[in-house]
């Protein structure tokens, strides 16, 4: 969880301090920068010439927070999205969504049903299906098998706005 509060407050161009001392606890300090209201992530976008989104996203992720940030960045470059928890709440839904669903991001590790079976699935039901893997950790030999098997793409974690909306833009491109 800390990697990603980090990742999500440096892509924001914010700061952590952490402050431990043995007996005495440990002080987390987050420091954003002030934004005003009508600025937010559209502005970032605009000012960044970032490609605006059309179609439905399914984000697959196990941390909350995680998801529901980077399912708002992506309803912000225009994006319908939705989220699944974890690898089988994502089959669930995409057994049921998978003809409107343009492309899916997929998170590695998760409890339950992680993303290398996760893919599998998915393809089973959709040989044709647009998949981005991303994970918080160094692209793996589990994650080049997959995108040897015709994965879109990696997306290191957290995202910032950037990399997500080119990595986005780029797997549907050609759809």
């Amino acid at each position: 969880g800390l990697a990603s509060a980090y990742g999500t407050v440096t892509s924001l161009r914010g700061e952590i301090t952490i402050d431990s001392k043995p007996g005495a606890g440990t002080t987390i300090h987050v420091f954003l920068p002030v934004v005003a209201p009508e600025s937010g992530v559209a502005a970032v976008a605009a000012s960044d010439d970032l490609p605006a989104g059309r179609g439905t996203v399914l984000l697959v992720d196990d941390e909350p927070m995680l998801l529901e940030v980077s399912a708002e960045l992506l309803r912000d470059l225009g994006y319908t999205v939705a989220c699944a928890g974890d690898g089988e709440q994502a089959i669930d839904w995409f057994r049921e969504h998978w003809r409107e669903t343009d492309l899916v991001i997929l998170d590695m590790i998760m409890p339950r049903l992680g993303g290398r079976d996760c893919f599998f699935a998915l393809r089973r039901i959709d040989p044709d299906a647009r998949v981005i893997i991303a994970s918080g950790y160094a692209e793996t030999e589990q994650v080049r098998q997959i995108l040897a098997a015709g994965a879109a793409s990696f997306l290191h974690k957290p995202f910032d706005l950037k990399n997500l909306a080119l990595a986005v833009a780029a797997s549907l491109k050609n759809r």
